[in-house]
C-alpha cells in the first residue's frame, strides 16, 4: 500500500480532532546515530520569525517510504507521535550541526 502523504496533509488540515501524527514542515533535519532525530522549524512571535530546534528519541527505529522518513517520536509526555519528514530536507549530522547548531 502506498502512503498518500498529500491526502494525509489534507485530512490533518481539515480536522480539529487531536491526532498523534503529523507531516513536518521543518526547514531541515538529521539523524543523530540511529536513535535520535533533530530538526529546525520556523516559529513566529511578535518580534518576527525565528528558527527553533527540536530533538526526539526514536524508540522503535524508523522507515523510509515514498520520499519520507517516518518515525514514532518519544515526546516525553507519556505518548508517542508519528512524524513524517521529507527526505529531501535531510542533512548529515555534521552539516546540520554546522548550519543549525546555534538553534538547538
Amino acid at each position: 500500500m502506498l502512503l498518500k502523504v498529500e491526502a494525509l496533509k489534507q485530512f490533518l488540515e481539515s480536522t480539529d480532532y487531536p491526532v498523534l501524527i503529523s507531516v513536518s514542515d521543518c526547514e531541515a533535519w538529521c539523524l543523530e546515530g540511529d536513535r535520535y532525530v533533530k530538526w529546525v522549524s520556523w516559529s513566529n512571535s511578535e518580534n518576527g520569525s525565528y528558527l527553533e530546534g527540536y530533538s526526539c528519541y526514536l524508540p522503535e527505529g524508523y522507515e523510509r517510504q515514498d520520499g519520507y522518513f517516518i518515525a514514532n517520536l518519544d515526546t516525553q509526555t507519556g505518548c508517542w507521535q508519528t512524524e513524517l519528514f521529507e527526505e529531501s530536507k535531510e542533512l548529515s549530522t555534521e552539516d546540520f550541526e554546522e548550519k543549525y547548531g546555534e538553534h538547538m
